[in-house]
């Protein structure tokens, strides 16, 4: 199921319907009020997930975060999707994850936008 924000986005609430290759409004401009607190923008909170917020990835190891990037960009992923982030996150973390929350805010000091990804490692 999809919902309409203000700025016009369809953001994906039912992560059992998600299409983890959607763009998601993952950036929101510091102009929309909706968003001085973290939105969620795919799927929802469940119990047991783990959440990491993106600055955090990049501020403990800006390297890691680079070549996740870099990894999730040659698997051929759409960057700003679920999907991208998933494998971004696998590969930053080491571990096969599932993804089953995103949210994204705005910084109300600098107007950057930050996303936090609520995610699960899951069993080898």
């Amino acid at each position: 199921m999809f919902h309409q924000s203000a700025s016009n986005d369809w953001l994906c609430v039912d992560y059992s319907t998600c299409d983890e290759n959607k763009r998601l409004h993952d950036q929101p401009h510091y102009t929309e009020p909706e968003f001085r607190e973290a939105q969620t923008i795919f799927g929802k909170r469940e119990d047991g997930l783990s959440y990491v917020y993106s600055d955090r990835l990049q501020q403990w190891d800006y390297e890691k975060a680079r070549a996740a990037a870099e990894h999730a960009d040659a698997e051929g992923c759409t960057r700003h999707t679920a999907k991208w982030y998933r494998i971004y996150l696998a590969e930053y973390f080491g571990k096969q994850i599932e993804l089953p929350h995103i949210m994204a805010g705005h910084n109300l000091a600098n107007g950057f936008p930050y996303q936090v990804f609520g995610y699960r490692e899951l069993n080898s």
